[in-house]
């Protein structure tokens, strides 16, 4: 069970944490923070673009850095890989020299891992986000081993290593439990990879207790029409389906598709991605009729 841009960077995990640190100089990376967990990668592409090209002349390189990030994000978020590179790189080169900068550089590594994941070097994503993990881990940064884990759990996921998947989630919820701070959102990625996990050992029952959970998170966090929730449903849709009960999981995709469709829009590979979803499970479960007419809308 995976929906596989639930899985990229999420959050903008410790960038999110950092912006909340500063001053009002900086207040357009909270404002695109916002937009991404909102699922508006256009309008938070743009602002970015705008803070980078000079328009606020008191973000300093610190600010840049993440503002590069951020944008890496942004661009991996639409698959746009040589963009969400080259933001990346920039994004690197400035925080990798600048002193004090520790989480925001890891934070940098570990989201450039994404990338590489998501174009199927896994190798080389697993080496960068243990690179990033040992330097919260020597930081002291119980949040940011706990986030790093997370995703190196996703890359077991990627390769259907349930053994190191567990292990990494170990990690991953031991460190949670011992940060300071440690946002609803990220703990409802957590979830979403426990039940994951759960579901790849034949436990749908348990990862259906766990998404539950973290469909509750994230409708707290950002409200009924939360982007997050659109990977959420459609987990759970998968989970139902597979314990039998058709007519929730019809629901959950139909509460997925309404959902990515206010926010990352009709257009998008993520909506297509729900659409393909659902019309398998209407064929499924016998409804044919429904089923072509959603695969002829999907083309």
């Amino acid at each position: 069970m995976r929906i596989s841009w639930l899985f990229l960077p999420s959050l903008c995990f410790m960038l999110s944490l950092s912006i909340e640190a500063q001053s009002t100089e900086i207040a357009s990376l909270t404002e695109a923070v916002r937009l991404r967990d909102s699922g508006h990668f256009a309008e938070e592409i743009a602002l970015l673009q705008r803070l980078l090209q000079g328009e606020a002349k008191d973000l300093d390189m610190q600010g840049r850095g993440m503002a590069w990030d951020m944008l890496g994000l942004a661009y991996e978020d639409i698959e746009d890989g040589p963009s969400s590179l080259h933001a990346y790189k920039e994004s690197i080169r400035i925080l990798q020299a600048l002193p004090g900068c520790e989480p925001l550089y890891a934070a940098a590594l570990d989201n450039y891992g994404s990338l590489l994941l998501m174009t199927g070097d896994a190798r080389s994503s697993k080496r960068l986000r243990e690179q990033a993990r040992d330097l919260y881990f020597r930081i002291g940064d119980h949040a940011g081993v706990a986030h790093v884990s997370g995703n190196l759990a996703r890359i077991a996921l990627s390769r259907r290593d349930a053994r190191t998947m567990r292990k990494q989630l170990e990690i991953a919820f031991r460190e949670a439990a011992l940060a300071r701070t440690y946002t609803d959102g990220d703990m409802a990625v957590l979830l979403a990879d426990r039940a994951s996990l759960l579901s790849m050992q034949g436990d749908d029952a348990g990862a259906l207790l766990e998404l539950n959970h973290a469909i509750a998170l994230w409708t707290g966090v950002g409200g009924p029409d939360s982007f997050m929730l659109g990977a959420g449903y459609a987990l759970r849709a998968q989970a139902y389906e597979r314990l039998g009960d058709e007519r929730n999981a019809i629901a959950d995709m139909q509460r997925s598709l309404a959902v990515i469709a206010k926010t990352a829009g009709q257009n998008s590979t993520r909506y297509r991605e729900m659409k393909s979803i659902y019309a398998g499970m209407l064929r499924r479960s016998g409804v044919q009729e429904q089923a072509s007419l959603e695969q002829n809308a999907r083309r």
